[in-house]
């Protein structure tokens, strides 16, 4: 498996975060050849 960065720790960290508030349908902003599919991927495990 390969580890996260630690900004990518940081938007799973929010995504989690809003689930847990409450919150519907969370959107991942991040610039291109950051890493969201790994994020996105990471969060379905």
């Amino acid at each position: 498996m390969i580890a996260l960065r630690p900004y990518q720790v940081a938007a799973e960290k929010a995504v989690i975060d809003y689930w847990q508030s409450g919150g519907g349908n969370p959107l991942v902003e991040m610039a291109t050849g950051t890493g969201k599919s790994m994020v996105i991927a990471n969060l379905t495990r």
